[in-house]
């Protein structure tokens, strides 16, 4: 798991709104896909949200050759303010993902899930990345992931 101190240490750029190009977030994604990123809509393994759509976004791109350390990037666009952030694996921006997952989940729908469950976790734990997060909530989310999962409770 990726914390707060970590997640820092990747950060390249920072920019703005372009009021020119986009006035809300559905046209923030919309400029986005044309410079490459896809947007990601869900996490974990049943697929919850990611973020607080449209406000904010993740979204991630890979460049391939030329920026080993940034070759899989990932931006957080919050009100039209992005910070794009690039990592040398996709594994290493997937556990960044999972922070930020974790992260805009606090007040949000997981939050009640947790709690339904019994389930709890402290943000300065978090922050820190000493937190132990189960694997559901963790990782991209797929089809084939879900199905996977459903024939192991079956079986």
């Amino acid at each position: 798991m990726m914390g707060r101190d970590e997640l820092a240490t990747h950060e390249f750029r920072q920019h703005g709104r372009d009021y020119r190009f986009s006035c809300d977030g559905w046209e923030d994604i919309e400029v986005a896909r044309k410079e490459g990123w896809e947007a990601i809509s869900s996490w974990g393994l049943d697929g919850w949200d990611l973020a607080i759509w449209p406000y904010v976004v993740i979204s991630f791109r890979n460049v391939g050759d030329g920026l080993p350390r940034r070759a899989y990037q990932m931006r957080t666009t919050c009100e039209g303010d992005t910070t794009v952030y690039g990592f040398a694996t996709t594994e290493d921006r997937d556990a960044a993902i999972d922070y930020l997952f974790l992260w805009y989940a606090v007040g949000h729908r997981l939050e009640e899930i947790l709690a339904n469950e019994g389930l709890t976790y402290d943000r300065d734990a978090l922050d820190a990345a000493s937190l132990t997060v189960e694997e559901r909530f963790r990782g991209p989310f797929s089809w084939k992931r879900l199905e996977a999962s459903e024939s192991e409770v079956t079986a």
